[in-house]
């Protein structure tokens, strides 16, 4: 009985072994970051959705409770916050309160006094910021007292009132991290329904687009690589 030779083809050999870790080294070199991107794209997408959905709770709220809901950025807390403002008034009926400025009154608790809703922590992925010459919020309802160009991002916010009516129309502004050229904006379009929309920069064109915006001969939004010129 004859033995069986062994072919010389069973296996890999060690020349297409280092074919395959090489094919696998290129396809992950290429890969990788457009799997990065896609992540952090989705992430912003998120993170802009959350602000919408924290618009239309504060509106709600704000028609439940027959009172005041300020949404506020807070950039140096890395957060969005939505706050019932509660009016506080002395004996004679005048109040002592700062309208719209989240400031419990000590000893009092919830919901006898200003108090915060909702807190969102913004994602790692995430920065405050916005185009060029764009503000990082636009529009708002000013509780400073001073010039708009002299307030602080934190003192620039959205008011619904009891009604659900938006007090000023207006968004904030974000970008990705590692992510130079790709803004987002979480906007309020009407006052009186507090509608909102999600809107990215158009660099070409140095606009702000809807995703279902119709352009001619393109997606409204396109995502630019970190060198692209903006």
């Amino acid at each position: 009985m004859k033995k069986r030779t062994r072919s010389a083809r069973e296996g890999f050999t060690l020349i297409e072994a280092l074919i395959v870790v090489v094919i696998a080294g290129i396809l992950m070199t290429i890969g990788l970051p457009k799997l990065r991107e896609t992540m952090l794209q989705a992430q912003m997408v998120s993170f802009g959705t959350e602000i919408q959905s924290v618009f239309q709770r504060a509106r709600f709220e704000a028609i439940r409770r027959g009172l005041p809901v300020v949404v506020q950025m807070v950039p140096d807390e890395r957060r969005i916050r939505a706050y019932v403002d509660v009016p506080a008034f002395d004996d004679d009926g005048n109040r002592t309160d700062v309208p719209l400025e989240l400031a419990p009154e000590a000893g009092l608790l919830e919901p006898e006094t200003d108090h915060v809703l909702f807190d969102v922590r913004v994602p790692n992925a995430v920065v405050f910021d916005a185009p060029g010459a764009e503000e990082l919020i636009d529009g708002m309802t000013n509780i400073s007292g001073r010039a708009p160009e002299d307030a602080l991002p934190s003192e620039l916010v959205l008011v619904f009132s009891s009604t659900g009516a938006a007090q000023d129309l207006g968004a904030f502004r974000f970008r990705g991290q590692g992510s130079a050229n790709n803004f987002l904006e979480a906007r309020v379009d009407f006052a009186s329904t507090g509608k909102t929309t999600l809107r990215k920069w158009d660099c070409d064109d140095s606009v702000w687009r809807s995703r279902d915006e119709e352009v001619i001969g393109r997606k409204a939004w396109i995502w630019y690589g970190y060198f692209a010129d903006c």
